[in-house]
């Protein structure tokens, strides 16, 4: 089960909408979190088209999305995402960048650490109701990782330099393939 502890995320000075501060902590709380309408609730966070870059690839749709989150937990048997610093290139907050780090435990008993830069734009649409300050939903979600510390199965720690964590998830990959 996923931790419902509050994050100690930094925000900017310029205060960022009630709303977004929610969707972010839904967002991360979502994505630790196995319950079984646990993907479903998570694509709700995404407009109906949004696209969304991560360690699955791409996928585009909400039900694409909701989809992808029961694979999440083939191999890993809990994770912490931990977002820590938000930066905003707005005042309306409609483009957001988390840094952050990730720790998965997975079946096999390999530890992955990973730091990560999320990229995060919100739907704007006075149509639709959405707005970053009432109802923000994310149209566009991608996904970095600069650093990975992998725990081997003796317990030591080496760091490997990524240049995109969906691009080069060998470390991942190990870790999931890796028999117990």
């Amino acid at each position: 089960m996923a931790s419902a502890e509050p994050f100690h995320t930094t925000w900017p000075d310029i205060e960022a909408p009630a709303a977004v501060q929610k969707w972010l902590d839904d967002f991360y709380h979502l994505a630790d979190n196995q319950d079984a309408d646990a993907g479903e609730r998570f694509a709700q966070l995404f407009t109906p088209d949004a696209t969304m870059h991560g360690a699955a690839g791409l996928l585009v749709g909400r039900e694409a999305i909701a989809a992808s989150r029961p694979k999440a937990w083939i191999a890993q048997k809990h994770r912490r995402h931990e977002p820590l610093q938000v930066y905003t290139a707005k005042a309306d907050y409609s483009e957001i960048l988390v840094l952050g780090r990730l720790k998965s435990w997975f079946k096999n008993g390999e530890i992955v650490e990973a730091e990560f830069v999320a990229g995060i734009t919100f739907a704007s649409d006075s149509d639709t109701g959405t707005d970053t300050s009432t109802n923000p939903l994310c149209s566009l979600y991608r996904v970095w990782g600069p650093s990975l510390l992998y725990r081997n199965g003796n317990g030591n720690v080496q760091r490997q330099k990524l240049i995109n964590l969906v691009q080069d998830s060998a470390p991942w990959v190990k870790a999931m393939s890796k028999k117990n």
